[in-house]
């Protein structure tokens, strides 16, 4: 029977492990439908501090019981069987890794995007028993990059599910997820290449620094036309007083509106 492959993308504390689990209760009496996940957390919490070849060694153990588990799943003929990965994925080459594997075992793959903002991570990560240090989640997040469905093949089938929302135990939720499942086990990724995708990724990457340019001197200019215009309206005294700090506030702003371009996390046009 097909079986789907599953990665559940978003900031520790989104709500991952928890919808993971709910999903795996939902479908275990279902006819038609198997669903069961890996906790890459399982592999990495043996590790007291952080040592990267531990690290890397954890999530090499990982991806081995994911390809264990589709392995099993594609010889069982009674069921559709979906697969959940539960990793934070904040690398898109993270997700590439697992798109790798659905394609090697003939599986089907698909994401779900928990989309949540800092602030609201770290609150629910203070209520934790296992707690993320704040600077390693502050980091996560800076470094974070949302699936495209619209720029590439591995990411083209991606439920967006916005985390603060989430009521595990509504009908309809589960319902969404289930069309979705159904949806991508219906239609897998054909015509993939490799090569080819990489040739359209080098060339995205090429017109996003072109962008990204070209709106780091526009905002430039932007910013240095706003400080010139405080600076003719206030009297010399205000602008000595004033002048720095303004400074400063803009090009954190203009710093920041051009991370968020690269991260994918806002969007140009409505």
């Amino acid at each position: 029977m097909p079986v789907l492959l599953v990665a559940l993308v978003g900031l520790p504390a989104a709500g991952k492990t928890s919808l993971s689990r709910r999903l795996c209760e939902a479908f275990d009496n279902s006819a038609t439908l198997h669903v069961e996940a890996v906790h890459f957390d399982d592999f990495e919490a043996s590790a007291v501090t952080f040592d990267p070849q531990e690290w890397k060694d954890a999530r090499t153990a990982a991806l081995s019981a994911v390809t264990e588990r589709l392995d099993a799943l594609k010889a069982e003929s009674n069921k559709c069987n979906v697969l959940l990965v539960d990793d934070n994925g904040y690398y898109r080459s993270m997700r590439k890794q697992l798109f790798h594997r659905a394609l090697e075992t003939g599986a089907a793959f698909a994401q779900v995007y928990l989309r949540i903002d800092v602030e609201s991570a770290l609150r629910r990560n203070a209520a934790r028993d296992a707690i993320v240090p704040e600077q390693s989640l502050r980091r996560m997040a800076s470094l974070l990059e949302p699936p495209l469905p619209q720029a590439s093949l591995s990411e083209k089938h991606c439920l967006q599910l916005e985390s603060l929302d989430i009521d595990l135990d509504s009908d309809a939720l589960m319902e969404t997820v289930r069309q979705f499942f159904t949806s991508a086990l219906a239609n897998p990724v054909e015509g993939w290449s490799g090569e080819a995708e990489a040739a359209a990724e080098e060339a995205r990457r090429a017109n996003a620094e072109s962008l990204l340019h070209q709106i780091d001197l526009a905002s430039k200019k932007v910013f240095g036309d706003m400080m010139r215009a405080a600076a003719e309206a206030s009297d010399a005294k205000a602008v000595k007083r004033e002048f720095g700090a303004r400074s400063r506030d803009l090009n954190a702003l203009r710093r920041e509106f051009k991370q968020q371009i690269q991260q994918g996390t806002r969007e140009l046009w409505a």
